[in-house]
């Protein structure tokens, strides 16, 4: 299988492969490797180096330690009014997208906020999302198309996006007869 992006981090994690292959391969339908080998890197071909390591001519974005850690915890960030959570040092992003998208993929808040309905349900109205006037906004979409758009100024030699949209109507029929 030809990979056409690879990302290299120094620490593979179960949370960064769910993350990435979200993004990339369901959300952008592109190949992507991970690999934590700096020898195999090469600058011609397109790399993110997701680490606090610095790689000449490869650009970067500097991780949140979330996506490397193990359990949960309450976190002390909150969304900006532009949908920023984990601002970092990067060459493509304002953040660390792949830190975000996990927080918002895996529900993350819901295993830390204790404040449940009376039915045991996390609500809407407690989260960061809600707080921060977004919960409307499909943002991990929006990242994701954001660091494509970004990647691809850096490395013409991506594909475009080819994304198609299905419409499929159905009937909700509670009774038939």
């Amino acid at each position: 299988m030809l990979y056409m992006l690879t990302i290299y981090t120094e620490q593979a994690s179960p949370r960064l492969s769910y993350v990435i292959e979200t993004l990339f391969e369901d959300i952008l339908k592109q190949s992507v490797r991970i690999t934590s080998d700096r020898s195999s890197l090469n600058v011609e071909s397109p790399t993110i180096n997701y680490s606090r390591l610095s790689i000449p001519g490869i650009p970067f974005i500097r991780p949140h330690s979330i996506l490397f850690e193990q359990g949960t915890r309450i976190l002390n960030e909150a969304f900006d009014p532009h949908g920023i959570i984990f601002p970092c040092d990067s060459d493509l992003v304002e953040q660390d997208i792949f830190a975000a998208a996990f927080l918002l993929l895996s529900r993350y808040e819901e295993y830390v906020v204790k404040a449940r309905d009376e039915f045991g349900r996390f609500q809407a109205t407690d989260s960061m999302m809600m707080r921060a006037g977004l919960l409307e906004q499909p943002l991990v979409d929006q990242w994701a198309l954001q660091l494509w758009t970004t990647l691809r100024k850096h490395f013409p030699t991506l594909d475009p996006l080819q994304r198609d949209f299905k419409t499929l109507a159905t009937f909700d029929i509670d009774v038939a007869f």
